[in-house]
C-alpha cells in the first residue's frame, strides 16, 4: 500500500479539477438537512467507485461525477451499514454520558468512572479497529459483486479479515494515519475545511482499493500454493 500516492493520485487526472470541485460541493450539500444526507449517499457511493477502480488497477482511478441515482443507490447501503456498525459506539457513549455524572460524584466513584472510561476507550478502539476493518472488506466485495448482502455475512468477513491478518493492521495504520493528516491539514488551513475533508473520500478509497487488491492477489497466492 502506497500512502503517498492515495494523496497526490487525484491530481494526476486531467479532470481532478471538476471533480474534486464536485466532490466539494457535495460536501457543501452534505451539510443541508434531508438533502444532505442524499448527497453524503453520493459521496459514498463515489468513493466505492474509486475503491473498485483501484482495485482493478484502472490507471485514472477517479471516476467522474455521473450516473448520480446509481452513486446514491450504492452509497445508501454503505451509509445504512456504518450507521449498524456504529451502533454498539453510540450505545456506549450515551450509557457513559448519561450515567457518568451519577457515578462520578463522589471520590471513589470519580476513580472509578475513570478506570471505566479507560477500559471502555481500549475496547472501543479494538471494536472499531475490527468493525471498520470489516466494514472495508464489505465494500471491496460490494464494489465487485454489487451484492448488499455481504455487509451482513459476518462470517466470510471475519474469513478474509483472519487469512489477511497483517494487510488489515497495514491498512488500519494508513487509514489512521491519513485521518491524523487531514486533522493537522484542518488545523492549519482553518477555513479550507470543506476542501480537505473532500479529499478524504478519494484518499480513503485508495488506500481501501489498494488493501483490496493486495487481498485478491494474496487470495490467488494461496489458491496457487494448494494446486
Amino acid at each position: 500500500m502506497e500512502l503517498g500516492r492515495a494523496f497526490t493520485y487525484a491530481f494526476e487526472d486531467k479532470e481532478w479539477i471538476s471533480k474534486l470541485g464536485m466532490t466539494t460541493i457535495m460536501m457543501l450539500v452534505a451539510s443541508i438537512p434531508i438533502v444532505g444526507l442524499l448527497a453524503m449517499c453520493a459521496l459514498l457511493g463515489y468513493m466505492t467507485d474509486i475503491v473498485h477502480n483501484v482495485r482493478n488497477g484502472h490507471p485514472r482511478p477517479l471516476p467522474k461525477w455521473t450516473n448520480y441515482q446509481q452513486k446514491i443507490r450504492h452509497g445508501a447501503y454503505v451509509f445504512l451499514a456504518t450507521f449498524i456498525y456504529n451502533l454498539p459506539v453510540m450505545f456506549i457513549t450515551v450509557f457513559l454520558y448519561s450515567f457518568g455524572g451519577a457515578i462520578s460524584r463522589s471520590q471513589f466513584g470519580g476513580f472509578a468512572y475513570v478506570v471505566i472510561m479507560a477500559c471502555v476507550l481500549l475496547l472501543l478502539f479494538v471494536y472499531t479497529s475490527i468493525a471498520y476493518s470489516l466494514l472495508a472488506i464489505a465494500i471491496i466485495r460490494y464494489s465487485e459483486k454489487g451484492d448488499s448482502g455481504i455487509f451482513y455475512r459476518f462470517d466470510k468477513l471475519f474469513i478474509v479479515l483472519q487469512n489477511n491478518a497483517s494487510l488489515t493492521a497495514r491498512w488500519v495504520a494508513y487509514s489512521i494515519t491519513a485521518n491524523i493528516v487531514f486533522s493537522f491539514l484542518l488545523l492549519i488551513l482553518g477555513l479550507g475545511w470543506i476542501v480537505i475533508m473532500a479529499l478524504g473520500y478519494p484518499v480513503q478509497g485508495y488506500l481501501m482499493g489498494q488493501y483490496g487488491r493486495m487481498i485478491g492477489a494474496s487470495d490467488t497466492a494461496k489458491r496457487d500454493r494448494r494446486t
